[in-house]
């Protein structure tokens, strides 16, 4: 993070030859620490608080929920001096550096906007937001401000898929020709989550969107954009029950299938689905003129 640049300019890096007139240096920029606020509790507090919280350079000075008392309780977790439950205001009175915005999908575009208008560089979940048009207003307020941007789409740090784009890069498959991905989870009721934005496709609910979009993401990583695209959404469970027992109609996917081809020419088929019993979990297969990778769960490599 010691890259991040100030809306005000004054913390670029310098050149080789010497730090700019209103500029400071890398090693400048390394030394400061970088005060961030934290929107929303539940993944949030699973991943990103844990980091924020530890991250070498960054305080996490506050955290902000939908509830007051899911913002406190993370707070005092995670050694942060104040709580909010209205992030207008959390960007008002805490002179920020960095937000994370962790809200449902709904809620990101007006909540980075913001974070950009108040001077901070912005961390936001995927799906970045509900549409195409959102997406361009929200990068368009940040990058008029200079201020850093990114897509919190982790699973490129995890060790299978990192060590497949150094495969790829090494030459190792040769030519893509397919890639292919099943997806197949089974989530007793148990630990089935309560209704919620997960479930509404208005909200920016679906697995598409919860674990599909990282799949699509490794794949562009990997080897670029699509070039065409098809596919279709399934809702195979049509209701859930809230915390309380009571019974919600479902509008987002539990499951899909995706076809199309990548701008290099190679195929890809994407089948996912968290309403099936037993689960048998995710394979990744790349199939190329040199060689092929499988990929079971995020860590186990094959390379064939």
């Amino acid at each position: 993070m010691g890259g991040l640049r100030r809306s005000d300019n004054t913390s670029h890096a310098g050149s080789p030859d010497g730090p700019s007139p209103g500029k400071i240096t890398t090693e400048q920029q390394m030394a400061k620490t970088y005060r961030a606020g934290a929107i929303g509790t539940a993944w949030a507090a699973r991943s990103p608080l844990p980091a924020l919280s530890s991250y070498e350079g960054v305080e996490l000075v506050t955290v902000c929920s939908g509830r007051m008392e899911r913002a406190r309780e993370a707070a005092d977790k995670f050694g942060a001096a104040s709580a909010h439950d209205d992030f207008q205001q959390m960007l008002a009175s805490e002179q920020l550096d960095i937000v994370y915005v962790g809200s449902p999908v709904d809620l990101h575009a007006p909540m980075v906007i913001a974070a950009a208008e108040a001077g901070c560089h912005v961390i936001c979940e995927k799906p970045l937001a509900l549409n195409a048009a959102q997406c361009t207003q929200m990068i368009e307020a940040l990058d008029s401000r200079q201020l850093a941007h990114q897509v919190a789409f982790t699973m490129r740090q995890y060790a299978g898929p990192a060590k497949i784009k150094q495969l790829i890069d090494e030459g190792y498959l040769g030519e893509l020709r397919h890639a292919n991905l099943n997806f197949w989870l089974s989530i007793p009721d148990a630990y089935r989550p309560p209704f919620g934005a997960l479930h509404l496709a208005e909200r920016g609910g679906g697995i598409l969107n919860a674990m599909g979009v990282h799949y699509l993401d490794l794949l562009g990583w990997w080897f670029g954009d699509f070039e065409r695209v098809s596919g279709e959404l399934r809702i195979n469970r049509p209701e859930i029950p809230d915390a309380l027992g009571q019974a919600h109609p479902v509008t987002a996917d539990d499951g899909f299938v995706l076809s199309g081809s990548l701008r290099g020419g190679a195929t890809v088929s994407m089948h996912m689905s968290c309403e099936v019993a037993p689960g048998s979990g995710g394979r990744l297969e790349l199939y190329g003129s040199e060689g092929s990778i499988v990929l079971d769960g995020t860590d186990e490599l094959r390379c064939c």
